[in-house]
């Protein structure tokens, strides 16, 4: 008898044991799927706030904000130029915002900033994403190279920049970015941070008289370049500060594309509303004091002119074809609008 009450109160234990367990169990998938739920909802809220704020973000020139977030990883990429923003697995697409980011943005706040894209019309206000906890190091060899100082003093205060720095000690920031103008990249500047994951340190090497740009990455002690060099317009500085604040290579070809494609249907407004101003002027007041459409003519050549370069960087930048025109495009229809405003005619833009 004393063996079996001994059997029964194992038994009893072993089912106490059992029982207790698939208990135990029950409530923690409960909670870690609640947990995992409740990820997702916040995920999506900050996603939608973002996007909410972007938006608002990208129709105000020239402005710069601070923005609170929770505490998380929010991603950016692009693949095959379909560019898009996430936490986890919940996604934004960029849709009709021209964006330029790192890889991910962590921490509680989000760095902002607008800047406007003209040639010479509003083509597009360019947005850059940043955090600050990331690091940007500006490289010129003399100190005195006119366009570093330019980027240095346009990049505002709350963005961590540093110019022509001695020693790069690794100071605990999650990404570096080093900004190389008019001279190679310099392996030296990498051996006090080689501990830093290869695919947190990157750089760009500027070179002024040709307008490239190209792209690089850490390979542990090194140097290397990403793909194939890429261009920004000699007579603009917006579009190089995008190469400043893009990932990579494809981040910043796909965004440029973008701004070709919102140039070539601007452009073609412009034209359509410059011919219709003409033929208006050639019809009522033709013989009279009043002769604008002589004025639109060779504004018409500009804006056709700039319609087929940016329909042809929309397709393929960067492809060499006329991009070293736009500048001169671009100066001469901005002549040719104040021409026409002196003349106290309709402007064209």
């Amino acid at each position: 008898m004393k063996k079996r009450g001994a059997i029964e109160v194992q038994f009893n234990w072993l089912f106490v044991l059992i029982v207790g367990a698939m208990i135990l169990i029950f409530f923690t998938t409960a909670i870690m799927r609640q947990k995992d739920i409740s990820e997702a909802k916040i995920a999506a809220t900050i996603l939608t706030d973002l996007e909410t704020i972007t938006t608002g973000a990208k129709v105000s020139r020239s402005t710069f904000q601070v923005i609170s977030v929770p505490d998380t990883n929010i991603k950016f990429s692009c693949d095959d130029c379909l560019c898009k923003f996430s936490i986890g697995d919940n996604s934004k697409p960029f849709r009709d915002k021209v964006i330029f980011a790192p890889e991910y943005i962590k921490g509680r706040q989000v760095l902002a900033w607008t800047q406007e894209f003209s040639m010479p019309f509003r083509v597009s206000n360019l947005l850059y994403l940043t955090s600050p906890q990331l690091r940007y190091i500006i490289r010129d060899n003399n100190g005195n190279n006119l366009l570093a100082n330019l980027i240095d003093e346009s990049l505002p205060d709350e963005i961590l920049h540093e110019r022509n720095p001695g020693i790069i000690e690794d100071n605990n920031h999650y990404k570096v970015k080093f900004i190389y103008i008019d001279m190679g990249p310099d392996d030296t500047d990498l051996e006090y941070i080689s501990k830093m994951k290869d695919s947190d340190v990157t750089a760009i090497n500027v070179l002024t008289a040709t307008n490239q740009i190209t792209f690089y990455g850490k390979d542990s002690s090194n140097w290397a370049p990403e793909g194939s060099n890429t261009f920004w317009v000699a007579s603009t500085r917006e579009d190089l500060l995008g190469a400043i604040f893009a990932e990579d290579l494809e981040m910043y070809n796909c965004q440029m594309r973008e701004i070709f494609n919102r140039m070539k249907i601007a452009s073609r407004i412009y034209e359509s509303k410059t011919t219709n101003l003409k033929a208006y002027f050639q019809e009522v007041y033709s013989g009279s004091q009043r002769d604008c459409e002589v004025y639109y003519t060779p504004a018409l050549a500009s804006l056709a002119a700039l319609y087929g370069i940016s329909q042809a960087q929309a397709n393929n930048f960067p492809t060499g074809i006329n991009l070293n025109e736009l500048s001169g495009i671009s100066i001469g229809l901005n002549t040719e609008n104040n021409n026409i405003m002196i003349k106290h005619c309709p402007e064209i833009y």
